[in-house]
């Protein structure tokens, strides 16, 4: 399994900054899949998570 990482989207909301990462994932079968991870940014340290949807 292989994955690259793409370029960032910021958005800034009510509830902070957040960088969202598209991830394209690569199986050892050949298929592929794309998932986002949102990073959170705030004073306490970063917010990780692999769900683009966690803030709704």
């Amino acid at each position: 399994m292989s994955f690259s990482l793409g370029e960032p989207a910021k958005s800034t909301g009510i509830d902070g900054t957040y960088l969202t990462f598209p991830v394209t994932l690569a199986y050892p079968d050949e298929s592929t899949g794309v998932v986002r991870l949102a990073v959170g940014l705030g004073v306490g340290g970063p917010k990780v998570c692999d769900n683009h949807d966690w803030r709704r």
